[in-house]
């Protein structure tokens, strides 16, 4: 991974399902809300779950560095999911830092079966 692209700390994420949704609730901290667009990327492909975020720090103006502990850079998380995603029907929401995303599962076909008895 080059240096650009090394993730900076691995947000903690919650994971639940239900009988037709994944919910994923994860800690994306220090992204623009304003920009959410810009530096936040949500990308489901070839059965993973990519969740990309990008924080950038602004130091106030005229002022020197006395202790920085904020960081800037970008961070991931990666999920396998199963083939039973509806890759069509993904939502999410960006609140207070928090990304909430809803997976929602394929239907499911059930072919019954007739059984003569005789």
């Amino acid at each position: 991974m080059s240096k650009e692209t090394k993730p900076i700390f691995m947000p903690s994420v919650d994971i639940f399902e239900t009988e037709n949704t994944y919910e994923f609730i994860a800690d994306m901290p220090g992204l623009d809300s304003k920009n959410i667009q810009d530096v936040l990327e949500v990308v489901l492909e070839k059965g993973q779950l990519k969740l990309i975020g990008n924080t950038y720090f602004q130091k106030p103006e005229g002022s020197r560095n006395v202790k920085l502990e904020y960081i800037e850079g970008k961070y991931q998380r990666i999920f396998k999911v199963g083939a039973d995603i509806n890759e069509d029907d993904i939502s999410g929401k960006y609140v207070d830092g928090v990304l909430y995303l809803t997976l929602l599962k394929k239907k499911r076909i059930v072919n019954k079966i007739s059984i003569a008895v005789e």
